[in-house]
Formats: structure tokens, C-alpha cells, sequence
């Protein structure tokens, strides 16, 4: 009698057990990656453990990218009235203003960025943005700005790569189409890369080392950010993740009213009389946590 079938599910069994206990007991804290022997022969590039946490829960929950996903997300977006092009290892759609979107499995290994919503399994889940492709008057201009200012790689001569501590990103230089730009509903108004407070003096330093325009720092109350339009045309933000939307509240309100800079509240009332009241999506949901 060939027990192997048999040893196999209790091991399964096993490991599922091991995992809903790690999962139960986890506080978040990164602890586990800081005294983990082996984290120094990882490919994780993040020092702090914390930022490690959301990929290893992401893993245990079975959210690593899969064309299973894929599948489901074609099943959505058709359900909806969403025409789908599914590839291999992708799903081509456009947005109701007709802006191209692609998913493709996440390969990355990075910590992903998975949002809450109960009817989204979290292996299924989004796991952020992947990359994004632009148009550039000057290509090769635009390509000194990324690698010479922003320390980006080439990848096959149209595809650049961006790395943080945490998450990389990347951007591919497209042909510029046969008709003329202008700013409008379908169209991108520009790409922001994430960075720190600290880190902003030492990018207007660069900025003016290469002789490139900017903003300075704007202060947008809930982020602070330097734009700079690069030689090709392409408009970058340098945008910092603090202090955060949180500064106004809770993140479980975040979604529940509509919050203003200061110096925009005293047009709340005009500002909302223009705006299309949109229902509360959570509004039924039971809690839900991860």
C-alpha cells in the first residue's frame, strides 16, 4: 500500500496548521527578520524588518502572483462589461476614459502593497503599480535624467529600472504617436516616484548640478513635493510618503468624508457643490482584517 498520498495531505495539514498560528500570532513588529539567522543570505533589501513583514504575510496567505489571478480579474472586469485581452502572463483592458491598463504576475519578490476588500481573496489581490510607459520627445535625454540623476538601469534600451528599500518600479519608453499631445481625460499628467523628507535637499541639489527647472519643495499638507519636467517632456513628481493622509484622521475613516488641505477649507462649501456625491462602498461591508 503506497502511503505517500496519505503523508503528503497530513503534511499539508501540517503546514496550513503552522501557518494560521504564525499568521494569529503575528504582531507585524519585524522582530522575526531581524533574529532570523538566514535573512542575511535574502535577497530582501529592506535593514528594517517591518518593511519585510507585509511580503512574508503576503506568502504565507498565498499571495504570491499567479496566472490563477489573472483569471479572476478577467472574470471581474468582463462581469462588468469590460473588454479583456488575456495574454500568457498578462490582461490588457481600458479604463472607462480609455487609458490602457495591463496586470501581469508579479515575479518581483518585492512586499507587496495588497488592499482589503471582501470580495477580493488575498491571494487573488493587486499587488501595486508594476511600471509605467511613457512617451519622450528626447529619449535619450530622458535616458540621462534616469540613469544619470536617478540611478536607474537599463533594461534592453526602452525599459528602465527604479529601486527603493522596499519596492522597484520600472518605466519603458514608447514611440510617440502620430497625433499631437494635449492634457485631457484618457491621458497621464504625470508620474511620481516616492522618496523621503530627508532625502529632498539632495535632490534639489542634483536638479540644480544638471541645470534642470523644478519646483523647490511643495508642501501638499498631506505630502511634500519637487516636480521637474525632464528634457523629453515627461513631468516628474518626487513626492514623499510623510506625513501621510492620516494627519487628518484615522485610517478607518480614510474614505468617509472629504478631507481638504487647510488652505482649501474655507471653499469646502463650494468645492463640494461641485462634486457628484459618490456612495460608500464600505459602508455594508463587515470588518474585515488581515
Amino acid at each position: 500500500m503506497d502511503d505517500r498520498p496519505v503523508i503528503g495531505q497530513r503534511l499539508k495539514e501540517f503546514q496550513q496548521r503552522e501557518i494560521d498560528r504564525i499568521l494569529g500570532a503575528c504582531t507585524a513588529c519585524g522582530k522575526c527578520f531581524e533574529v532570523c539567522p538566514m535573512a542575511q543570505y535574502s535577497k530582501a533589501p529592506a535593514t528594517d524588518g517591518k518593511q519585510v513583514v507585509p511580503g512574508v504575510l503576503a506568502v504565507l496567505q498565498g499571495g504570491q502572483g499567479s496566472p490563477e489571478a489573472l483569471g479572476f480579474w478577467s472574470d471581474r472586469l468582463e462581469a462588468e462589461g469590460v473588454a479583456v485581452e488575456r495574454g500568457e502572463s498578462s490582461l490588457l483592458f481600458a479604463d472607462p476614459e480609455g487609458l490602457q491598463h495591463e496586470l501581469v504576475v508579479d515575479e518581483s519578490g518585492d512586499s507587496p502593497l495588497v488592499a482589503v476588500h471582501p470580495e477580493i481573496p488575498a491571494e487573488l489581490a493587486l499587488h501595486g503599480f508594476e511600471g509605467v510607459r511613457a512617451y519622450s520627445y528626447r529619449p535619450q535625454s530622458t535616458a540621462a535624467v534616469l540613469e544619470r540623476l536617478m540611478n536607474a538601469e537599463s533594461h534592453d534600451g526602452d525599459r528602465w529600472e527604479l529601486r527603493g528599500d522596499a519596492r522597484r518600479g520600472w518605466i519603458t519608453l514608447d514611440p510617440i504617436p502620430d497625433e499631437p499631445a494635449r492634457q485631457s481625460a484618457g491621458t497621464i499628467h504625470h508620474i511620481a516616484w516616492n522618496t523621503t523628507e530627508a532625502e529632498h535637499g539632495r535632490w534639489l541639489e542634483v536638479l540644480q548640478e544638471a541645470g534642470i527647472p523644478n519646483s523647490g519643495i511643495v508642501d501638499r499638507h498631506y505630502f511634500r513635493s519637487i516636480y521637474f519636467r525632464e528634457p523629453g517632456g515627461i513631468l516628474f513628481e518626487l513626492a514623499t510618503a510623510e506625513p501621510g493622509f492620516t494627519v487628518d484622521g484615522p485610517v478607518e475613516e480614510l474614505g468617509t468624508r472629504i478631507i481638504l488641505p487647510p488652505w482649501l477649507e474655507q471653499q469646502r462649501p463650494a468645492i463640494e457643490s461641485r462634486l457628484t456625491p459618490l456612495p460608500d462602498p464600505r459602508a455594508d461591508w463587515a470588518p474585515v482584517t488581515r
